[in-house]
């Protein structure tokens, strides 16, 4: 009786860990399913099979790639070696520790995805940084109990692979198939890695199916989105064409600029800075105070004003009636980093680490603070955090802040939490600098950090307690507009009050409760308040705009002229139709809005696909078998692509000031 070659242990281990990858990543995809169902709420029962079916060729690539060492030992060594009691101990421990790992990864994974709708990247290599982060997963994730089940796990997956991989003795004979596999075993495991026989590996592009961006990271799995946040963690403009279908240098600059261009400006055709341009406001110079408050991770969601909750934001919500707010701003990006890219130096962030932590960003980019000490403004930022949180002081003090706040510098000290002192300290420190102030106009920028997980406030500060399992979430945005309203309070009674512009905007969105996260999640507030200068009438402005048009919005209304390569303009000096949005996921995702409310996503590798934005949080997908709908499709990938071609060529080619080199 011929003996099959699976028989032997050389082939029977290989294929129990491939078989046991693939159901501990389906499990898992099932397992959010099942937790997470209101992530879902459009799919149908045709798009999640679809979902699972798709995700089966990236948990393919996984097992593939965990398959190449064990295949190794195995298939291609001597049977001499095999038949050792340590050799055999050393592969099946491979197959366990690398099944109990995948298992540790997989629920890791699946609090990254019920916190911030995404699978592990660049997000999570970020957050690694920094030791803040690994005391509040301590606090507030059963990490003990993870780990005792992982070492059980691996225990169990031991004894496991034992008795599947050498139960039986090597055969001499069912070790003759071993030929075929010796000479298939390689090709079809890159051809597993690849995802195809096609000339291009493939690439999470393929997960983008439909217009649900959540479906999208439910179709991947963890390990292999890790992977691919890995390799690119740091693009450069040389490494975007591998994943973009860029332009001709001078037809993306030509391109940016009629994108960028408004009335007043004047480029200057600097080779290395294309986008480099004056700007005259039209207005006389006024050397006002500027106050620009970075809210943490404030969506529209929870603002009322913006057609989100109810009485969340009643002091932000005053303000706005009194100001000038922008109900349709966009965040660059889903993390501070980025927005502080978008925000003081009005540039779209980059696929990868944010360019505000790359070392290239010392000194190279046009910040507000550098405009305005420039002219003879003292420059401030105050943070109740720690200075080498994501880069913030190396990047801060070589562009134009000239001086910084941290926490250790803070002499309001009531309430700290695992971030940093609270609004309340923020607020009330900022008020003492601000009324110190001499004769010289001052730019301030203050970044709050009280509304960030687990949402600690000060004790007997939980006004409308709600008791459910979001009660931790409404209360602390409740407190940090509590204290937004008891600084303003305080400024009012100030000297400096009536010549000073006061700024609201959000460094990105934060999850809001259970609700998927996708490109509508970017808005977020942008309000200007400042009754003794523009008056106390209020009024909105519901063009699509940006981050990056935060700056330019600021230096208008100070007048003048100004030397800037902001990738903005004003909202108050341009049309609605003028306005558009660039945004960047930590996926790598990139997507743009236009004012016409065309959204087009474009996930790395893949032409993209066109949606209509319909306000608050609406997308409808668009027929793309129409030529029409392809046409202008094509037309936006083209502006998208222009646009970060630009800023990544800005950002390379720069120089930094004499002092910085």
């Amino acid at each position: 009786m011929r003996r099959s070659g699976l028989i032997d242990p050389r082939l029977r281990l290989p294929l129990a860990l491939f078989v046991g990858t693939l159901a501990i990543l389906s499990l898992q995809r099932l397992a959010i399913l099942s937790a997470m169902p209101e992530r879902f709420p459009d799919s149908s029962g045709e798009d999640l099979a679809t979902s699972l079916i798709i995700g089966w060729r990236f948990d393919m690539a996984v097992a593939c790639f965990l398959l190449l060492p064990l295949v190794g030992m195995l298939v291609f060594m001597p049977r001499r070696m095999l038949t050792g009691r340590r050799y055999q101990r050393i592969a099946v421990g491979y197959a366990a520790g690398i099944s109990a790992l995948l298992v540790f990864t997989c629920v890791i994974d699946f609090y990254f995805f019920k916190e911030f709708d995404e699978r592990l990247n660049n997000k999570a290599l970020a957050y690694l940084e920094y030791s803040s982060t690994y005391k509040y997963l301590w606090a507030q994730y059963p990490l003990l109990t993870v780990f005792g089940l992982t070492l059980v796990v691996y225990a169990v997956f031991v004894g496991m692979f034992r008795r599947i991989g050498f139960h039986t003795s090597f055969d001499g004979r069912a070790a003759r198939h071993l030929v075929v596999w010796r000479v298939a075993a390689l090709p079809l495991l890159v051809v597993g890695i690849r995802g195809g026989l096609g000339p291009q590996a493939m690439n999470s592009g393929v997960a983008h199916f439909s217009p649900d961006q959540t479906l999208a990271q439910l179709t991947l799995n963890g390990p292999y989105s890790f992977q691919e946040a890995l390799s690119t963690r740091e693009v450069k403009m040389a490494e975007l064409g591998e994943y973009l279908d860029l332009l001709p240098q001078d037809e993306a600059v030509e391109l940016s600029r009629r994108l960028l261009w408004r009335p007043g400006d004047r480029f200057l055709d600097d080779p290395d800075r294309p986008m480099l341009r004056v700007t005259e406001t039209g207005r006389p110079r006024s050397d006002h105070n500027v106050v620009l408050v970075i809210m943490e991770s404030l969506s529209w969601h929870y603002v009322e004003s913006l057609g989100g909750l109810e009485g969340l934001t009643p002091n932000l919500d005053a303000l706005a009636a009194d100001g000038v707010l922008m109900d349709r701003c966009f965040s660059v990006g889903t993390r501070t980093q980025r927005g502080i890219a978008g925000v003081l130096a009005g540039h779209p962030d980059l696929p990868g680490i944010s360019v505000t932590t790359r070392e290239e960003a010392l000194g190279r980019l046009p910040t507000l603070a550098k405009t305005l000490s420039q002219r003879d403004y003292e420059t401030l930022f105050v943070y109740g955090g720690q200075p080498d949180y994501d880069h913030m002081q190396a990047f801060l003090q070589s562009n134009g802040f000239e001086r910084m706040l941290f926490e250790d510098q803070f002499t309001s000290r009531t309430y700290r939490t695992h971030l940093g002192w609270c609004d309340e300290d923020l607020f009330a420190e900022a008020h003492r600098e601000f009324e110190a102030m001499g004769d010289k106009p001052f730019f301030a920028t203050l970044l709050s950090l009280s509304f960030h997980r687990p949402f600690s406030i000060p004790d007997g500060r939980e006004p409308g307690s709600s008791g459910d399992e979001f009660t931790r979430q409404l209360d602390s945005i409740r407190y940090a507009d509590a204290a937004i309203g008891s600084f303003m309070d305080r400024a009012r009674g100030s000297d400096y009050f009536d010549d000073t512009i006061f700024v609201f905007v959000s460094d990105h969105p934060g999850g809001f409760m259970k609700h998927p996260i996708g490109s509508p999640t970017f808005r977020v507030p942008f309000l200007i308040y400042a009754p003794s200068i523009l008056g106390s009438e209020g009024r909105r402005i519901s063009g699509v705009c940006s981050q990056t048009d935060v700056a330019p919005t600021i230096l208008s209304l100070l007048g003048g002229n100004y030397e800037h390569g902001f990738f903005g303009s004003s909202v108050l000096d341009r049309p609605d139709e003028a306005g558009f949005a660039l945004l960047q996921r930590s996926s790598g995702n990139l997507a743009l809005l236009t004012s016409s409310m065309d959204l087009i996503e474009i996930p790395f590798n893949t032409p993209g696909r066109l949606y209509r934005y319909v306000a608050p949080d609406g997308i409808t997908s668009l027929d793309m078998t129409d030529p029409a709908v392809i046409a202008r499709r094509d037309e936006l990938y083209r502006q998208a692509v222009a646009l970060l071609q630009s800023a990544s060529m800005e950002f390379e080619r720069s120089e930094p000031p004499l002092a910085n080199r």
